[in-house]
């Protein structure tokens, strides 16, 4: 029982820093998309809302860029509700723990997926 007391501390803390980090980071201007023929990994703006199908395609891109990257937390953007997320990491196939949601203040649904 201590060890999942532990285990739930552990990712309460890493949720906190990845919401502080997050939120310290909000002013900075969002990215542009790249025009170099390689593929990049698109970063949505912290005010844009994902369709299901926005998502898809952007899991795609960035999965397919960071190929031969190490696996670590990437921004995957603000979906308007629930069902759209929960479709969008279905298609992705998004296993135990590769996603992380919070729910923000103006009704959206800050995602952060693992790969």
């Amino acid at each position: 029982m201590n060890r999942l007391r532990v285990l739930a501390l552990v990712s309460v803390s890493a949720a906190l820093v990845i919401g502080v980090s997050a939120s310290a980071s909000a002013d900075a201007p969002a990215p542009k998309a790249s025009t170099s023929a390689a593929p990049t990994c698109y970063e949505p703006a912290r005010d844009q809302v994902l369709t299901t199908q926005q998502g898809i395609e952007l899991f795609k891109a960035c999965s397919a860029a960071n190929a031969a990257a190490v696996p670590g937390w990437h921004w995957m953007g603000n979906y308007g509700d629930v069902y759209a997320l929960a479709n969008a990491a279905n298609a992705w196939g998004a296993g135990p723990g590769e996603l992380l949601t919070q729910i923000m203040s103006n009704g959206l649904l800050a995602t952060f997926m693992y790969y």
